[in-house]
């Protein structure tokens, strides 16, 4: 990796680490129903996987959310 080129770049990767962190402690519904604490991240992508998928198969387009937080 050669660096993070632009602003924008840096935004992503922070808004990114910031929403793994918040499904890791549980403050999103997300993983909620997940056996052990440490699988809680894998169970919220799975969730959130399943739900774009539904998007995608009901002609959304890639670009237009499914839901918004």
């Amino acid at each position: 990796m050669r660096g993070l080129s632009t602003d924008r770049t840096v935004l992503v990767v922070i808004r990114g680490r910031a929403c793994v962190q918040s499904l890791r402690r549980g403050h999103y519904e997300l993983g909620a129903e997940a056996d052990r604490e440490h699988l809680r991240l894998a169970a919220a992508f799975d969730e959130l996987a399943a739900v774009l998928l539904v998007g995608v198969r009901q002609g959304r387009g890639a670009r237009q959310p499914v839901a918004r937080w």
